[in-house]
């Protein structure tokens, strides 16, 4: 059997198409929003972390609604900072 070599539709050399300023949390990818109370209430099946944890992940934050992706990535910068 011959395989058939598939091209890539994306250059290595372009931005990725999410490059939003450093520090910016907002997307514009059509994957749904929670708002903070329900995903604080969802922790722990969807982040993997007790209630207290995403709390402590999110002090500070100003966003309304985020996405379970931008969650997992607080979660884990906030477990991964050192304590003082």
């Amino acid at each position: 059997m011959a395989t058939q070599k598939v091209k890539l539709a994306a250059s290595r050399n372009k931005a990725p198409v999410n490059s939003a300023a450093p520090g910016k949390l907002r997307s514009t990818s059509p994957l749904p929003s929670y708002t903070y109370s329900e995903l604080l209430a969802a922790s722990e099946m969807l982040l993997g972390v007790k209630p207290e944890v995403f709390a402590g992940a999110a002090i500070g934050l100003e966003e309304e609604k985020l996405r379970v992706d931008v969650a997992k990535r607080l979660v884990k910068q906030f477990l991964g900072r050192k304590v003082r």
